[in-house]
């Protein structure tokens, strides 16, 4: 997923919508997430639910969208946001 990401960023692909629900996307993917949003001045739609982003994704996600000029709906539901990973037993 992340080489897709690149593609459309570097080649400056004008999208609106990206569904990427269901896909497995993790923290490292949204990294290249928030450089797509910050340079893709035509993206309304970001469809990132059932993934398996952490808080540390959705940050990426947070700054990507203080930068955004046009998105309009973003979906991050059904994710491992807020989810604590380890269990302790004692």
């Amino acid at each position: 997923m992340a080489s897709l990401i690149d593609i459309i960023n570097d080649n400056e692909i004008a999208m609106k919508t990206l569904k990427f629900s269901e896909n497995k996307i993790g923290d490292l993917t949204c990294a290249k997430l928030e450089s797509l949003m910050v340079n893709c001045d035509s993206l309304e739609v970001l469809d990132l639910k059932w993934n398996k982003i952490t808080l540390e994704g959705a940050n990426k996600i947070v700054s990507g969208l203080d930068h955004s000029r046009s998105l309009k709906m973003l979906d991050i539901s059904w994710n491992r946001i807020g989810i604590k990973e380890e269990m302790e037993f004692g």
